[in-house]
């Protein structure tokens, strides 16, 4: 799935010396649903920028309209 965001936060974890990842808000499937990203590796969350739209592209996995999705595996493009 390939996307474009411009309206995201960044967030980090502490695990493995910390991890950037994007949370954003999408319409799939007709209904609003928070979105998270993470990222294929370091070199790709280094790519974040924010005040521009980013077009990522990954694996989206939804376990369903009560959950978040998920987009694995990302790259920005």
């Amino acid at each position: 799935m390939t996307i474009h965001v411009s309206t995201f936060k960044v967030l980090a974890t502490g695990v493995d010396g910390g991890h950037k990842y994007i949370e954003t808000e999408l319409f799939h499937s007709g209904q609003l649903r928070k979105l998270t990203a993470l990222f294929k590796n370091k070199s790709e969350e280094a790519k974040i920028q924010t005040g521009v739209t980013l077009t990522l592209s990954g694996k989206l996995q939804d376990d369903g309209s009560e959950y978040g999705l998920l987009l694995l595996d990302t790259e920005i493009i």
